[in-house]
């Protein structure tokens, strides 16, 4: 049979020891399948070549998909997604244009932080439109010329005197408590993850230009941990590697990758 490569629709990514299911890669843009070995070759006069010895066997999946999976990130960081309930690590930051004569502003969100302390500090916009140093100021218990206060049951900061006039801006960076946000952490001591992995796309049948369904099944595949996030003028892709490891369970040693031909009305239904 004469065969087109048309298309890679899904890759599936279980766990080795447990078979459960780890991500789906979809919207895939662009798929590669790469095999190589080394060869050693004996030599005689003048380098000619008497016989060859082949050594090592790679092969390597490559996939581009046009969407981002937290679950694609926790395969290619080894981070665990975890919820987090009242947390307080994401700073917002509240910018307000000041108008008649600026005693006090409300924040979006109430501060979380110690009682005296929440904020730490406000800034005035400088002429270069920056939050500088320079005209920073720290909380205290009581305004003055050096200091605001924050009122941490109402979000009201009362803003150094005589610093700000009408037209000023005030930034103010501050972390709220959210209810619950998710997060993965990228820490040095995890990395990247080894799992099952199957490739479900379609060949074409040259002969009937008709849609052939394929699956290719990778045993153990180690996911890489390099990968790129693009932020631009783009959207981001999201890129993942996957290396075919030489399988080592019974009734598979030595193998790589599995590639199957199916027909689904060959498959057995429920009576």
């Amino acid at each position: 049979m004469k065969y087109a490569l048309k298309k890679a629709r899904r890759v599936i990514i279980s766990d080795t020891v447990t078979g459960k299911h780890r991500c789906t890669i979809t919207e895939i843009t662009k798929a590669d399948l790469t095999d190589g070995q080394s060869t050693v070759w004996a030599l005689g006069a003048n380098g000619v070549r008497l016989a060859g010895f082949d050594t090592t066997k790679t092969s390597t999946f490559k996939f581009d998909s046009g969407v981002l999976s937290d679950g694609v990130i926790q395969l290619q960081t080894g981070g665990t997604k975890t919820t987090v309930t009242n947390g307080t690590k994401i700073k917002v930051r509240d910018e307000f244009t000041l108008s008649g004569t600026p005693t006090t502003v409300k924040l979006t969100y109430l501060a979380s932080g110690a009682v005296g302390s929440e904020i730490k500090w406000i800034y005035k916009e400088d002429s270069s439109g920056e939050f500088s140093d320079s005209m920073s100021y720290a909380q205290a218990g009581t305004a003055s010329s050096t200091a605001f206060s924050y009122a941490a049951a109402t979000g009201i900061i009362t803003l150094p005197t005589g610093i700000f006039s009408a037209g000023d801006i005030v930034g103010i960076d501050y972390y709220p408590t959210f209810s619950s946000y998710t997060e993965i952490e990228n820490n040095s001591k995890n990395f990247s993850f080894t799992g099952e992995v199957f490739v479900d796309g379609y060949w074409t049948d040259l002969s009937t230009q008709a849609d052939v369904a394929l699956q290719l099944y990778c045993p153990a595949g180690k996911v890489s941990g390099a990968f790129s996030f693009s932020f631009g003028d783009a959207v981001a892709v999201q890129s993942i590697e996957i290396e075919a490891l030489a399988s080592q369970k019974a009734g598979q040693v030595g193998q790589m990758w599995v590639l199957r031909n199916y027909d689904l009305t060959t498959a057995t239904k429920p009576s």
